[in-house]
């Protein structure tokens, strides 16, 4: 079903502009209030991908200096940075940075946890309400929120996610491989491990709100609501569907999860296309997100049917 893109191009790209610059600018802010190095050590445990494709995880202690340098107790040594959300990534030389964590007072880490996701999602939700307004649009005519029945809506959607789950988590099977045959070990994306990290009920409900919520309405605003019409209506569907899918899954900047959220892309913009309802893909998309949140709070059956896939029928 055709709809027309509810923002111009110029509009379109002036969304996309402030953004950009609002995430910059929450990561400047957020970098500017981080310590500049350490001067202590810390315990902890480092999982890697063999060339099997197993998981191994071994025990390491660093000693970090104010020098911006560090050795460990297995003659690993490099340097490393500090990043928000008590993250510390870490340059070993001549091998794959990759990432640990150091315990941080919860009040900084909730504000720095609120400050990353509202310049992320929160903000382009603001200018795409400004720019409807402006235009003198709503919402609910803008993404068709009152196109189809609503019962038929969530069905379909739920199992779009239920088709979707399988083919991401092989996509992501096959883009490990291909890392790890380009020397390139798989890094576990930062919001993946700040849900792994949540230990504090508060913080790990402003997750799980942001993550099934604000993100699926937010993103799907703005790639299927936004982009793929805008592309399509001026003549080049198949350019809008490959153009909104790969920005969707660039904009993660994640290598592992590329391949995967390429391909959810392309769904949910054919879900889009169907329905004509906006509805349709951020319900897909939320129960996707929420699949992965219990996934990854339960890594046993992450494992388990990681285990299926790779030994395959």
């Amino acid at each position: 079903m055709d709809r027309p893109a509810p923002l111009q191009a110029r509009e379109i790209l002036l969304l996309l502009a402030l953004w950009m610059t609002c995430i910059l600018l929450g990561q400047l802010v957020l970098s500017a209030t981080l310590p500049r190095s350490l001067n202590t050590s810390l315990t902890f445990e480092r999982q890697f991908t063999a060339a099997d494709g197993h998981h191994r995880q071994v025990t390491i202690t660093a000693w970090f200096e104010k020098e911006g340098n560090y050795t460990t107790n297995g003659n690993e040594n490099g340097t490393y940075t500090l990043l928000p959300q008590g993250a510390i990534r870490l340059y070993p030389e001549g091998e794959t940075p990759y990432l640990t964590y150091r315990e941080i007072p919860l009040r900084r880490k909730i504000g720095e946890l609120l400050l990353s996701n509202f310049t992320v999602h929160g903000a382009p939700l603001l200018l795409i309400a400004w720019l409807l307004h402006a235009n003198g649009r709503r919402w609910v005519e803008a993404f068709g929120l009152r196109q189809g029945r609503l019962a038929r809506i969530v069905l379909g959607a739920l199992a779009a996610a239920l088709l979707a789950i399988p083919i991401a988590m092989t996509a992501k099977l096959l883009s490990s491989q291909i890392l790890i045959q380009f020397n390139h070990e798989p890094v576990v994306q930062q919001a993946v491990q700040s849900v792994i990290q949540a230990v504090s009920p508060l913080e790990f409900t402003i997750l799980t709100f942001w993550i099934i919520a604000v993100a699926p309405i937010a993103e799907e605003c703005i790639f299927r609501g936004i982009l793929y019409p805008a592309i399509k209506t001026s003549g080049r569907p198949r350019l809008a569907l490959w153009v909104s899918a790969l920005l969707f899954g660039a904009i993660h900047a994640h290598w592992e999860t590329f391949l995967p959220l390429t391909l959810l892309g392309l769904l949910l913009a054919l879900l889009y296309d169907k329905t004509g309802n906006l509805l349709a893909p951020i319900l897909t998309h939320a129960f996707f997100n929420l699949a992965n949140l219990l996934l990854i709070r339960h890594p046993e059956w992450l494992q388990q049917i990681e285990q299926r896939l790779s030994s395959g029928p």
